[in-house]
């Protein structure tokens, strides 16, 4: 739950700070240290789920490969809901959807600009933009599902890192009396 709050209150942040300023070093910014604000909130979770399910198993205690990554997993999907949801409200409901893709596309146009040797694709940026212009609102099934895919691509990602350097309890000892058999 507090995952998807700080990553809610994060993705309201970088999008306040594209539709209102152009400044991009400070998005950029508040990206790096949203990552590492991300990567600590998974470990530390995970870490204190583990330490509370170690202590309430019998022996053998172990916090296994997959239950860690299942954790990671479960809980960035339950971000993404929060941050799928709140992030619909925040565009559709009180910025508007119209005035959303127009920041996005003066925005886009300002860093453009500033850019050497972008003036050449004006024409194909331009039709880009249109299209932007006449697509389709998006409904909020349509973004909720996209968010929760996104994030579940994210825990699974970060979920295989994590919980092998997170698990717990798993002897090298027991590994080799399985090879005795072959």
């Amino acid at each position: 739950f507090v995952v998807g709050i700080v990553m809610l209150l994060s993705k309201i942040t970088e999008t306040a700070l594209l539709l209102n300023s152009n400044k991009y070093s400070l998005i950029f910014l508040e990206c790096i240290v949203v990552f590492a604000a991300f990567l600590f909130m998974l470990i530390h979770f995970t870490k204190q789920y583990r330490k509370k399910g170690l202590d309430a198993m019998a022996e053998p205690k172990e916090f296994t490969f997959g239950r860690g990554f299942n954790y990671i997993l479960m809980m960035c999907i339950i971000a993404s809901i929060i941050i799928s949801f709140g992030s619909y409200i925040y565009i559709h409901k009180i910025v508007g959807y119209e005035n959303y893709i127009n920041g996005i596309l003066t925005t886009t146009k300002q860093y453009l600009a500033s850019v050497p040797n972008a003036s050449g694709a004006g024409h194909s940026i331009e039709k880009m933009f249109e299209v932007m212009r006449s697509a389709p609102k998006p409904g909020i099934l349509r973004e909720v599902w996209s968010g929760i895919c996104s994030y579940a691509f994210y825990g699974a990602f970060w979920g295989l890192i994590l919980s092998g350097a997170l698990r717990k309890g798993v002897s090298l000892s027991k590994a080799n009396d399985d090879d005795d058999d072959i």
